[in-house]
């Protein structure tokens, strides 16, 4: 990680895998906040999975703000993970659609 004088910083992430398993610690080790932004959010395992963690950190108080692109949402497809987070009162869910 490089470090930043406001305990910010920045990591080059070289694989998918990765990225997720990074997703999943700092979710995790989240004490007040996460903001997270997807272009692509599908109902698969790897969807389940970050849902899951993300209502985790809510329960334990983290305010957690999600925006997701319309376009990458699977279409028609009923999302009970995504449900479950927008239905939670610390996670604010918004949906992007430009058009």
């Amino acid at each position: 990680m490089i470090p930043h004088q406001d305990q910010s910083g920045v990591v080059l992430v070289n694989s998918g895998q990765d990225a997720f398993s990074s997703r999943i610690a700092l979710t995790d080790a989240a004490e007040r906040t996460i903001d997270a932004q997807y272009y692509i959010w599908n109902s698969d395992l790897t969807g389940r999975l970050l849902a899951e963690r993300l209502l985790d950190a809510a329960n334990r108080g983290v305010r957690v703000r999600l925006l997701l692109d319309d376009f990458g949402l699977g279409a028609g497809e009923k999302d009970n993970a995504l449900i479950a987070l927008a239905a939670h009162p610390k996670i604010e869910l918004r949906v992007y659609n430009p058009l």
